[in-house]
């Protein structure tokens, strides 16, 4: 991993930042066992991903993932999360 790259505006070191450290995204499941995508513009695809809020005890489970797409469910309905895509 190269950590010192020339770094040329202000966008270079936010696109970095996003890159190593994920993006976060609030999510509503309106419907139990259903299929939500979140387009997470990581340009690549995710290492992982983790909810860091939710305002019920839903569980989420991992259907799918690519370059630009993170497909989730939830177990409950009326569920909101913030998931942190990395």
């Amino acid at each position: 991993m190269n950590l010192l790259k020339p770094i040329r505006s202000f966008t270079d070191v936010q696109r970095e930042l996003y890159d190593k450290l994920g993006n976060d995204f609030v999510q509503v499941f309106t419907l139990a066992n259903t299929d939500y995508t979140i387009t997470h513009g990581l340009r690549r695809v995710p290492i992982g991903w983790k909810w860091i809020g939710k305002d019920t005890y839903g569980n989420f489970k991992e259907i799918s993932k690519d370059k630009t797409t993170l497909v989730l469910q939830c177990n409950t309905a009326a569920t909101t999360a913030t998931i942190r895509v990395f």
